[in-house]
């Protein structure tokens, strides 16, 4: 009775929507595999919507945040990111692009792709928190955290204490995505810092200390090994780089190498056993609560979102910008179709030209640049296991 029910309000909600958007919507349905439903629909409005429907709690489908080209640094299609994926061990089958990122418009283009809010990869902490971030637990259960952020402190051998953050550009260059005067650069950043100057310390794991990969919510003590006063330090995958702005480092206490730096990864609140996280903003429903207003009819442009309940997750993707397919939704119609599919949260993510849907090997939504594809900075993936991780999403 209560699927019935369900079924009924959702008709209802569909019916109103054809009403606001145009009569005469049509909706297509296939089912990409056991679990996964995409579903593309068409209004006169126009509006073009891509959704994607995952059954949550299905072992052999799993979540996956995934890096362009493997680090921070750099950008790469949806497409380019589904088809990097070891075939070996999964199957992607769907992939939406994610988090803001560094366009290098108004940034320094030497960190072009460098993300505004939280990454973290089966288990490793690329980059630390923004304002929302969604986030997969060790269950494979979906999670969205609004407020909050990180804790990042660094102690010195002296015992003095400063925030930092992590593989995001000092504040000695302009950026679009947010900066750091003292930054943690891990070898998921790339080869090199990319820095111009200051101070930077090659930093060695010490024992019984915690080490790579990095981690949410430990503490870690590295060991100086070198100091590098002309920036752009190599990057090692056993090594970190702790780098310091010029102005900050005159007023640090003596450091040399030997000395040992320890620093702690706290997220509040916690993310308990957290395997993949993306930010994005705005949030626009939480628990039920929708958190934006009715929006702006002139702020109409491409977007992609990712929501869930209790029993389903949804990638979704509305074209725009493109008058004669789609217009695009304001944040107040995305949070009413969100609330349409069933969602009781949902986060938009980086839209505009970014905004992409690829499917079973195709791309199915169309993006609104003029050049096609966009490359973006990371990604969200529905992954079908091929080998048993025990468990682990």
């Amino acid at each position: 009775m209560q699927s019935k029910t369900k079924l009924t309000a959702l008709l209802v909600l569909t019916i109103m929507t054809a009403l606001e958007w145009g009569i005469g919507g049509e909706i297509s349905t296939r089912t990409v595999r056991p679990g996964i439903e995409y579903r593309h629909e068409q209004y006169p409005g126009p509006l073009s919507i891509h959704i994607v429907k995952m059954e949550l709690g299905r072992k052999e489908l799993a979540v996956m945040t995934s890096l362009a080209n493997g680090t921070v640094f750099g950008r790469q299609t949806v497409t380019g990111q589904a088809k990097a994926v070891d075939r070996k061990l999964d199957k992607p089958i769907v992939a939406v692009n994610g988090d803001y990122f560094e366009m290098g418009w108004s940034g320094n283009s030497r960190y072009r792709g460098t993300l505004e809010g939280i990454h973290i990869q089966n288990g490793e902490l690329v980059h630390g928190p923004g304002h929302s971030s969604f986030w997969i637990d060790g269950k494979g259960r979906p999670h969205l955290t609004v407020g909050g952020g990180s804790q990042f402190r660094v102690m010195w051998p002296d015992g003095s204490e400063a925030s930092y953050r992590i593989n995001c550009s000092t504040t000695a260059d302009k950026t679009e995505v947010g900066s750091s005067d003292i930054v943690l650069f891990t070898p998921s950043f790339g080869t090199s810092t990319h820095t111009k100057g200051g101070l930077e310390l090659v930093l060695a794991a010490t024992p019984d200390s915690e080490w790579l990969p990095l981690r949410a919510n430990l503490s870690y003590t590295g060991s100086i090994r070198s100091i590098n006063r002309k920036g752009d330090t190599p990057l090692s995958p056993k090594t970190m780089v702790l780098s310091v702005v010029t102005r900050v480092a005159e007023d640090l206490p003596t450091l040399r190498p030997g000395d040992h730096v320890t620093f702690s990864t706290s997220i509040s609140p916690q993310f308990a056993g957290v395997r993949q996280a993306v930010g994005g903003g705005p949030p626009l429903i939480q628990n039920g609560k929708r958190l934006v207003g009715e929006g702006n009819k002139k702020n109409r442009h491409p977007r992609t979102v990712i929501g869930f309940n209790e029993t389903e997750l949804f990638l979704v993707v509305v074209d725009g910008r493109q008058p004669g397919l789609s217009r695009g939704m304001n944040y107040g119609e995305l949070a009413d179709l969100m609330d349409r599919l069933g969602c009781t949260n949902a986060l938009n993510m980086d839209g505009g030209g970014s905004s992409t849907m690829w499917l079973d090997g195709a791309l199915v939504n169309s993006p609104s640049g003029r050049m096609g594809q966009r490359s973006v900075g990371n990604a969200v993936m529905i992954l079908g296991r091929l080998v048993d991780r025990s468990g682990a999403n």
